[in-house]
């Protein structure tokens, strides 16, 4: 499983001189030890890691020590643990950060006396920093920091805490130590460094108001991130928003980011409801609170319009979301899942909202693998049970908590069970009163995953032939290409040769294209018919391809 954000302090070790320094100068070496709160044994820890390059990670928790696995994904982190229950667990994050890169250029000052890191965050009531940029983070952790840096002599540094003390180097050089007197969120860091007798925010900021980036285009820059992914992401133009748009959502917190938008009455150039949706969205991914952005926003923004707009551009991204930028897949991730929790009220009645957060939503939202599970269905005439037996592939994801309906038809009659799925495989038993034609297992339309199932025959030979949906339909011959009885394919492909949907009369054709001597026979007379007289025209020219191949002149 992946640690969760809990992250309890952070030692943060800066060369920005020294022989520890970068001989490149647009790169800054750094060193951060994370200590993080483990409640149970966790095999990975998830950490932003945002414009930074690492090299190398260890453990490091009394005489414990060693390297450990690690990997960079698009702006995280992911460390694997060793196992053991443990406390907290610290690690070691050597990396370098870059002074060039573009996404980091608005969050660095220079003049000719000094230079900072956030320098706006001296002058800010509120953090405006983004966690993980300077060092590995959490976003909406508190912690304690502790801060080593090396500089010239001659230079004092601004920080968001104390002075401990400072020790005189060899070099004309000078190592500061400082700490934090109270817990901070990784947004509210700051680091100045610069020639400067003592630390004075107002003078700082008359400093940067004379440099090519001021506080101003800073708070500018920062909310124009902040509202532009819920814009681009349903294809809305740059200038939907105006400069003083801008400014007024970067005074908001998350939740009144999304107030605002959701009874903004006068806006721009789109609607009031597009708006909503996309607050809905931001107030979700940045509280990570399915509950509220489900009931409060989305609910809202359901009454007024309804969700057919939302929904064909969402399902059109949800199908592509393997194109789909690092923003991007994270709000239409965010979409499905409060889709998953609206359209299955019954279904995640089975599962506390709280527990589903914590074993389902969350894990997704923080590692983007999506689950992958399996099903298959047994039933014992004995007991009157059927078992339905399920395998989560754990190889690219985690083990998920998630619940299902189990639907077993017996002639008209169909009965339904909730059963929660929690662990990599197990065995599910459910207790029906009559001997099934069919069952199935529905994990609702918009759950965030891969659902396969591997049904007896007879139970898609049944749904073949009395399902009343084409998609139904669909499945069931879909499942019936894959037996292995060759007489039970033939017989599956004349009932759908036969089926109301040309779509899936020339499904049927397509699979039909390397019978067998005893299927051709069998057949015959249907494909000859099909060729002859059904009303689609691409069904008769495919009908007539496989006359020719099968019946024609030998």
């Amino acid at each position: 499983m992946a640690q969760p954000s809990d992250i309890v302090s952070i030692h943060l070790s800066i060369w920005k001189d020294g022989a520890f320094a970068s001989a490149n100068p647009n790169v800054i070496q750094a060193s951060a030890e994370v200590t993080f709160k483990a409640s149970k044994a966790a095999s990975q820890a998830a950490l932003l890691a945002k414009g930074l390059t690492v090299s190398s990670v260890e453990l490091r928790e009394g005489r414990i020590k060693g390297k450990l696995k690690w990997s960079q994904q698009n702006d995280s982190l992911f460390i694997q643990l060793p196992a053991g229950k443990r406390s907290t667990s610290t690690v070691k994050i050597d990396y370098q950060i870059s002074l060039t890169d573009e996404n980091n250029l608005a969050y660095i000052q220079k003049s000719e006396n000094v230079f900072a890191l956030n320098a706006m965050n001296t002058a800010a009531e509120m953090g405006m920093g983004i966690p993980g940029m300077w060092f590995p983070g959490a976003r909406g952790d508190r912690f304690k920091m502790k801060l080593d840096i090396t500089t010239k002599a001659e230079e004092n540094i601004g920080f968001c805490g104390s002075e401990e003390y400072k020790v005189n180097l060899p070099n004309g050089l000078i190592a500061h130590f400082w700490k934090t007197e109270k817990e901070i969120f990784p947004e509210d860091f700051y680091l100045i460094i610069g020639t400067f007798k003592e630390f004075d925010a107002e003078e700082l900021e008359e400093e940067f108001e004379l440099s090519t980036i001021a506080l101003k285009e800073m708070k500018f820059e920062k909310a124009k991130r902040k509202v532009m992914p819920y814009i681009s992401l349903y294809g809305l133009t740059e200038g939907a928003i105006s400069d003083s748009e801008y400014a007024v959502v970067d005074s908001l917190s998350a939740q009144d980011f999304s107030e605002y938008f959701l009874n903004k009455e006068d806006l721009p150039t789109i609607s009031k409801e597009q708006y909503q949706i996309e607050a809905a969205l931001a107030f979700y991914i940045e509280n990570q609170d399915l509950q509220k952005a489900s009931e409060k926003h989305w609910g809202t923004y359901s009454k007024l319009k309804g969700a057919d707009w939302a929904s064909k551009i969402m399902r059109n991204k949800w199908d592509n979301k393997d194109s789909l930028s690092v923003e991007h897949y994270d709000k239409v991730l965010a979409d499905r899942l409060v889709s998953y929790q609206k359209s299955n009220s019954d279904l995640i009645a089975v599962i506390p909202s709280q527990q589903l957060n914590t074993a389902f939503v969350k894990p997704i939202i923080e590692s983007r693998a999506l689950p992958m599970v399996s099903f298959s269905y047994r039933y014992v005439s004995g007991d009157t049970a059927l078992y339905v037996m399920y395998s989560q592939d754990t190889i690219k994801s985690n083990i998920y908590a998630f619940p299902i309906k189990v639907i077993v038809r017996s002639g008209d009659r169909i009965d339904t069970a909730f059963k929660l799925v929690d662990q990599v495989s197990g065995e599910l038993k459910v207790t029906f009163p009559k001997v099934p034609n069919l069952a199935k297992v529905e994990v609702g339309a918009y759950f965030p995953g891969t659902m396969t199932e591997n049904r007896p025959d007879t139970y898609n030979l049944f749904q073949l032939s009395k399902a009343e949906s084409e998609e139904e339909r669909e499945e069931a011959l879909i499942g019936l290409f894959k037996t292995s009885n060759p007489n039970l394919f033939s017989t599956a492909l004349g009932i759908a040769m036969d089926d109301e949907q040309s779509r899936l009369r020339m499904l049927a054709l397509d699979y039909a294209d390397n019978l067998n001597a005893a299927g051709q026979q069998k057949l015959k007379d249907t494909i000859i018919a099909l060729s002859e007289n059904d009303p689609n025209a691409e069904v008769r020219k495919k009908a007539k391809i496989l006359v020719a191949k099968y019946y024609g002149p030998k």
